[in-house]
């Protein structure tokens, strides 16, 4: 087999997009099992020597689809615009947004037009959230991308009726992988550093759209079991958080914040 990082893009074809939006999928796909593999060898709870040697192999194959995807996949830039000329919040146009400007500007609106978020901001929205950082890059999460209308619904069900979910053209929910973590951190990884890589991930995501002008509001309260229906999540994986997107409808109002003297102690 020729070695991937010997060949350089020719250009933004149909068939070199297809190269890299199958190792996007092989990489999934091994992801998936290395998971599953990984809760096996958790649960015996016995060292498996053949078994750890397999997770090891399968590791180190998605570590080189990930560079090839990321050595050659066009990255997408945010622009200070939204995909249909909106401007962020506050702003009257010029250079490229400053991160402290979105994170000032950012929205949570729960009203969204009835027009679904372009492939190109999608895109550059994922890319953002696979880039957060994780306990020791093990990146022990996974996450779900919703646009199908059906089950949209479903996941307002589950949400305890929160209705704007389903009239969210996009929706992610993010979900840990708590054995991922375990197999090198133990429990602590299990319980808490899981569920912090899935989070972290679901406030790069959030940022990003705000970036792109579209409002993302942060869905925590839902019922993870019926949660885990609606999406047909595999065993031991546990939404944590949605991300409800999509062109606000309304303009977001700015929501109180404590004081910093009220909010950082410092030891100096």
């Amino acid at each position: 087999m020729t070695d991937a990082s010997e060949h350089e893009p020719t250009g933004e074809g149909t068939s070199f997009w297809l190269s890299c939006h199958e190792a996007q999928v092989l990489e999934a796909l091994l992801s998936r099992d290395t998971a599953r593999l990984e809760e096996e060898l958790v649960e015996t709870g016995a060292e498996a020597p053949a078994l750890a040697q397999q997770i090891e192999e399968l590791r180190r194959i998605g570590a080189r689809l990930r560079q090839f995807v990321n050595r050659f996949e066009p990255i997408p830039t945010a622009p200070r615009h939204g995909s249909a000329g909106d401007e962020l919040p506050g702003e009257e146009g010029g250079s490229e947004a400053d991160v402290f400007e979105v994170i000032h500007n950012r929205r949570s609106v729960r009203s969204f037009l009835p027009r679904p978020v372009q492939p190109r901001d999608e895109l550059a929205i994922l890319d953002a959230l696979r880039r957060a950082p994780s306990a020791g890059n093990e990146q022990a999460y996974s996450v779900v991308l919703v646009t199908r209308v059906d089950v949209r619904g479903r996941l307002a069900e589950a949400a305890e009726g929160q209705t704007f979910v389903a009239g969210a053209p996009l929706v992610l929910v993010f979900c840990a992988i708590p054995a991922r973590s375990a197999l090198v951190y133990g429990e602590r990884g299990a319980q808490l550093f899981s569920l912090q890589d899935a989070t972290i991930a679901c406030a790069y995501a959030q940022l990003a759209a705000a970036a792109l002008g579209l409002s993302a509001v942060w869905v925590g309260s839902f019922d993870p079991r019926a949660m885990g229906r609606a999406l047909e999540v595999p065993e031991g994986t546990v939404p944590l958080a949605m991300l409800a997107i999509g062109h606000p409808a309304e303009a977001g109002e700015a929501t109180p914040r404590r004081l910093l003297s009220d909010l950082v102690r410092r030891i100096q």
